[in-house]
Parts: structure tokens; C-alpha cells; sequence
């Protein structure tokens, strides 16, 4: 099955809502400081999530690099199980 930008955005927003986080997109504005959105561009190698650091759209990359869509999706999953275990 074909991983799409849609659920790359679906996994974020259930990661999100597990880990108390807000998502906000790349046109953010100071209130979004903490929160976080997709970096999605498979072109570049696919998906990642910024946090939003500061005014001037710094961000942070608090799981790392981008991975391919469906790694990114899997590993999301993977999180949000995890989570839920404890």
C-alpha cells in the first residue's frame, strides 16, 4: 500500500494528541512556540516533524531527520503504541 502525505499528516496529528502537543503549520506564528507540524517533501526524503523554537521560524527536530513516508508513518505507530503501554 501506498503511503501518501495524508497519512504521514493523520499519524502526526494521533502522535500529537498522545503526546499532548499542538499542531500548528509552516506559516506559524509566535503563540505556535512548542508546537508542532509536517516537513513534508519527498524530494528531499520524505517526512519529519519541526517543533516551532522560536518568533523567527527556527525549528527544532526532535525525532531526527526526515525518513521515507511509510518508515515515518511505521515509526509514529511504533511511538504511539509505546506511549500507550505505560
Amino acid at each position: 500500500m501506498r503511503t501518501t502525505k495524508a497519512d504521514t499528516q493523520k499519524a502526526l496529528e494521533q502522535f500529537a494528541k498522545v503526546m499532548g502537543k499542538q499542531i500548528t503549520q509552516y506559516d506559524h506564528t509566535p503563540e505556535d512556540i512548542g508546537s508542532w507540524y509536517l516537513d513534508y517533501n519527498p524530494t528531499y526524503g520524505g517526512a519529519r516533524i519541526n517543533e516551532v523554537c522560536n518568533e523567527g521560524y527556527g525549528v527544532d527536530l526532535p525525532f531526527g531527520d526526515r525518513q521515507p513516508l511509510a518508515t515515518f508513518v511505521n515509526c509514529i505507530n511504533f511511538a504511539i503504541r509505546a506511549v500507550n503501554m505505560r
